[in-house]
């Protein structure tokens, strides 16, 4: 919500179906018919490549000054849900914010590592996928030895592409 005492005030008070106060109309009659003395007037400013005016530049510091005590130096809005430490989202964030990576944070990031190393996250043997393209895929992913019928299947996947390219060439 805007404070009194400024155009945006100003116009709150219209908004809520309020007699504006006296500092908000003090604030609202500085505004040019011009536009100057608001943000659309700074930025009208800065498309003809003039100076900005003194009203639009105090203008624009308001508002700046007021996105900044609401959204903070990394422009995300304060009370916005950040990543939990003992994710990889945490230790990401540590990262970005230029912080010393927290306990739970790395052993996370080692967890996370060691399921890499072990094959952890490795496709699971599904056998039902077998005499398919997939099951090929899935056989190469694991570095198994291809069963015949994938082996076949993804031959004649293979021919299957090729004609097709060979019709789409002519």
């Amino acid at each position: 919500m805007s404070e009194c005492g400024t155009a945006a005030g100003y116009l709150g008070h219209l908004y809520r179906d309020e007699v504006p106060c006296g500092p908000c109309r003090v604030a609202h009659s500085s505004i040019g018919s011009d536009g100057c003395g608001t943000i659309a007037g700074y930025g009208r400013h800065v498309r003809r490549h003039e100076r900005p005016c003194d009203r639009c530049r105090l203008a624009r510091r308001e508002w700046h000054r007021e996105y900044r005590s609401e959204r903070g130096r990394t422009g995300v809005l304060r009370g916005y849900r950040r990543a939990r430490c003992g994710t990889l989202g945490g230790r990401s964030r540590h990262y970005r914010l230029g912080e010393e990576v927290c306990s739970a944070c790395r052993q996370a990031m080692m967890d996370h590592v060691g399921l890499m190393r072990s094959g952890g996250y490795a496709i699971p043997n599904d056998f039902s996928r077998c005499g398919t393209n997939a099951g090929y895929q899935a056989h190469w992913i694991r570095g198994e030895t291809t069963c015949p019928a994938c082996r076949e299947a993804h031959n004649v996947y293979n021919r299957a592409r090729k004609e097709l390219k060979r019709h789409d060439h002519q």
